[in-house]
């Protein structure tokens, strides 16, 4: 055999898996930068929902609070009715409010 087509067949080998070793390098810095961008993308999509959990939660505790002091008003209406109706006001220290 001849050395220089040895050494030709070497050459050309070695240059081969060297571009194959760049591609690979180069897919798995492109997966590596895909996958760095889906999890940015699923942590602002899980961030939103959160923030739209929050915004909920806040608006039922408003809604509540609202409806528990209207609830809280009439009964002490009733309740002051009533008790005026039966000559039974309650006094100071009752424990009524």
């Amino acid at each position: 055999m001849d050395v220089a087509k040895v050494e030709k067949v070497e050459a050309e080998l070695n240059a081969f898996i060297t571009k194959r070793a760049t591609q690979r390098d180069k897919a798995n810095a492109e997966a590596d930068l895909w996958a760095m961008s889906e999890r940015r993308h699923r942590a602002r999509l899980r961030e939103a929902a959160l923030r739209q959990r929050l915004a909920y939660h806040e608006e039922q505790l408003v809604r509540h609070t609202r409806t528990f002091e209207e609830l809280l008003r009439r009964h002490r209406v009733g309740l002051r009715l009533c008790e005026e109706a039966l000559g039974t006001a309650a006094g100071p220290g009752n424990g009524r409010p």
